[in-house]
């Protein structure tokens, strides 16, 4: 049962991502312009803290590849920004004790801040 209720979250977890694309890249684009929020880097820092580095660097890759569905990005382009993201994410919140909110939300600004940086380099 208890692997049942895995698949069930992990099935969740990439119907939600699929929502944060179609809305970051719709309604978020028409509200906020350029400063919009990357809501799938939220959710990689949400993997990073609760998944196995083999799973949630899978999830990575599929969540980037779904993103280069929705954009004219070079193929791959994304898919290894979240990746690297998630593992960087991974050895932070490793090295680091992210237990309450306040630190839970100051590591998704920190992992936004890396997601941006790797996607630049």
């Amino acid at each position: 049962m208890k692997l049942f209720w895995k698949g069930v979250n992990l099935v969740s977890v990439l119907f939600f991502s699929l929502f944060c694309i179609l809305f970051q890249s719709t309604l978020l684009h028409e509200g906020f312009g350029v400063y919009k929020p990357d809501l799938i880097l939220i959710v990689i820092a949400y993997l990073a803290i609760h998944r196995y580095p083999i799973e949630g660097g899978s999830i990575a890759y599929l969540l980037g590849y779904f993103v280069e569905l929705n954009s004219a990005a070079p193929t791959g382009l994304y898919s290894i920004v979240l990746t690297l993201t998630f593992y960087v994410a991974k050895l932070i919140s490793e090295s680091f004790f992210v237990s309450n909110i306040i630190s839970q939300m100051l590591f998704a600004v920190v992992i936004s801040l890396v997601g941006k940086v790797i996607f630049i380099l």
